[in-house]
């Protein structure tokens, strides 16, 4: 009996052995559930930040494709505006030499003029109707 009262102390040392054990593999499981929701939660959180991240890198992006293209426009309107600028630069040279010949024209004109007055007097109405001419053609050129 002896024996069995003994196997039974030893029985109840191994069972409150076992129930401390499991108390605190209980405890332990506690702790680590506690921290995998923790870990959850902030899981949750950096995936709603990332999803704001990206949100916003998609509307940079927007942005800068707009800009682009706004970029793409006024490089493209500062091209036509230097192609006009050449076109005017040629016609205002053109203009100037037209300017510079006409000038020419009446000096030479006036200079021959000087020698023969009186020539001019006999023709002088048909002298002042060329010159007409001459400044109707300039200016509709």
């Amino acid at each position: 009996m002896k024996e069995v009262l003994r196997n039974i102390g030893t029985y109840k040392d191994s069972l409150s052995q076992l129930e401390r054990e499991k108390r605190n593999i209980n405890s332990e499981l506690q702790s680590v559930t506690s921290k995998f929701k923790e870990t959850e939660t902030r899981l949750a959180a950096l995936q709603s930040e990332m999803d704001g991240v990206s949100r916003e890198k998609d509307a940079v992006k927007s942005e800068v494709s707009r800009q682009q293209d706004t970029l793409d426009n006024l490089v493209s309107e500062v091209a036509g505006l230097a192609d006009k600028k050449q076109q005017r630069k040629e016609k205002l040279k053109q203009l100037q030499e037209d300017c510079e010949v006409l000038d020419r024209n009446v000096r030479e004109k006036k200079s021959a003029s000087v020698g023969q007055n009186h020539e001019e007097e006999q023709f002088g109405e048909g002298d002042k109707r060329a010159g007409l001419e001459a400044k109707i053609v300039f200016d509709a050129g």
